[in-house]
């Protein structure tokens, strides 16, 4: 019989977290190019304009023809933007994320291929606890770090070996079925990756690593730790009690054309990330049309957009200027400050499948590139203390019906929208909630939240912007509640 091929691989560097200064990693990979064990191309997640990473890759030794450089969001967390760009990009069988900052001894990421091919697992984590030079100081920090795992151990009945070390091999299929469900904990988003998989019932395989002393390690405060344990508790959560991780990945049967509705003062940085993020998306092109509403006839330079100059005046406004020029059957509004997800209008899309659906809301999640003061603004508002049972507006939650929805991220039928006549300019904010209670109350439609419907919310910084905000929304709701029935 023929020898089996040897497997393809993508190997996935992220260039924004590279020093500059340790190259073994990327030595590594450059041997990886030329290894007649593995079909192997490599894939920088960065900035095409002058990657250093990428020169860097060709000094060490990689074939130029096996590299390529896929743009980065910066909106998302930079390992899930690695992976989930990756798993997007490539065609091959399998992805290996590699930590560009790590100092591997020479041979090392081949010697991981190798025991692959012995222990073909879903996962592979190469970890630095179980490598030959692993050693945590002080003694406080050893009993931490085994304490944690044996609570990982329990919770999620696997071992996820040291799931940061920052060396991680995958099935590009298992990659696929995980990556959509995930809520993206900020400190434990490794342990997620890991944790949903073995739901899934994907194979985990821990191999060793053997790491140099000098590679960078996450020096954990006190926070960071409390941080750690409340994400794990809430990934245990959500996979045992909601089983928020089971809701089934069904692409939509029909792509119907959508008009995107962005309203703007005038065009300003967010606005360029989210119109960028919009080219970006997992949907036929020629079934988008993207409205922007300035006040005035300012350029915008992306070439498909259509621009409609309002003059001053309000979002509720220029939202209703802009249904006389939708063209799509389904009219999604979000905010000129939000970038969406890459399956963002796909996921929407399969929502409407459901005749007795008029309107589709999802999470408006605070991005990473957010300051301290905007993340922490970001992390007031998704609170159970401010926002109580309203804190699925601003992370991912099981779905569920709903009355009323922010038109930051809001999916409405273009008949029901007729229906319904537009938004009530003479009240903003709240303009959106008197035009969900016609939905609801007088159209008697349903609204339906979708935790895969994701956009990127930048958010006012805390302290002046944020009470502003809160304050203007507090005196308008006030206003507006006049003008509505109370919830059923």
């Amino acid at each position: 019989a023929a020898p089996a091929p040897p497997p393809s691989l993508t190997v996935v560097v992220p260039e924004n977290v590279w020093s500059g200064r340790q190259i073994s990693a990327l030595e590594n990979v450059a041997h990886l190019s030329h290894s007649q064990a593995v079909r192997c191309r490599i894939l920088v997640i960065g900035d095409a304009a002058g990657s250093r990473l990428v020169e860097a890759l060709i000094k060490a030794g990689a074939a130029p023809g096996s590299i390529k450089i896929a743009p980065r969001n910066p909106s998302r967390n930079p390992l899930y933007d690695a992976l989930r760009t990756g798993s997007q990009e490539t065609t091959d069988d399998l992805l290996l994320y590699v930590e560009p900052n790590l100092n591997l001894p020479g041979g090392e990421l081949e010697s991981l291929l190798e025991r692959w091919r012995r222990f073909p697992a879903d996962v592979v984590v190469a970890s630095r606890r179980h490598g030959k030079n692993w050693k945590l100081k002080p003694l406080m920090g050893r009993i931490l770090s085994n304490v944690y795992h044996t609570f990982v151990r329990k919770l999620f009945f696997m071992d996820a070996g040291d799931a940061q070390t920052g060396v991680k091999l995958f099935r590009v299929r298992t990659l696929r079925q995980v990556l959509p469900r995930l809520v993206l904990k900020e400190y434990a988003l490794d342990l997620e990756v890991l944790a949903v998989a073995h739901h899934l019932g994907h194979s985990i395989h821990i191999e060793p690593i053997t790491v140099e002393p000098d590679s960078p390690q996450r020096r954990a405060y006190v926070l960071d730790i409390f941080h750690l344990v409340m994400d794990t508790l809430s990934i245990g959560y959500r996979m045992r009690v909601l089983h928020y991780y089971d809701r089934p990945q069904i692409p939509p049967a029909q792509h119907p054309a959508v008009s995107v509705v962005i309203p703007c003062v005038a065009p300003n940085r967010y606005l360029t990330e989210c119109l960028r993020a919009c080219e970006r998306l997992d949907y036929p092109a020629d079934k988008i049309q993207i409205i922007v509403l300035p006040n005035e006839a300012d350029a915008v330079p992306f070439p498909k957009v259509t621009v409609i100059p309002t003059g001053p005046c309000g979002p509720g406004k220029k939202r209703d200027s802009a249904l006389a020029h939708c063209t799509g059957e389904i009219v999604a509004f979000i905010d000129d400050d939000t970038a969406p997800e890459t399956d963002w209008l796909k996921n929407a899309m399969r929502c409407f499948e459901d005749d007795r659906i008029a309107a589709v809301g999802g999470p408006a999640v605070t991005p990473a590139t957010d300051s301290l003061r905007q993340a922490a603004s970001g992390a007031v508002y998704s609170s159970w203390l401010v926002a109580g049972n309203q804190n699925y507006r601003y992370a991912p939650a099981p779905g569920r019906w709903v009355d009323d929805y922010p038109s930051c991220n809001l999916f409405i039928r273009r008949s029901v929208l007729s229906q319904a006549g537009g938004f009530d300019t003479s009240y903003w904010p709240g303009e959106d909630t008197i035009l969900c209670t016609k939905i609801t109350h007088e159209l008697n439609q349903k609204i339906w939240y979708d935790p895969d419907v994701v956009v990127y919310h930048h958010r006012r910084a805390m302290f002046g912007g944020h009470l502003k905000q809160i304050r203007r929304y507090a005196e308008h709701r006030g206003f507006s509640s006049s003008a509505t029935p109370p919830p059923l």
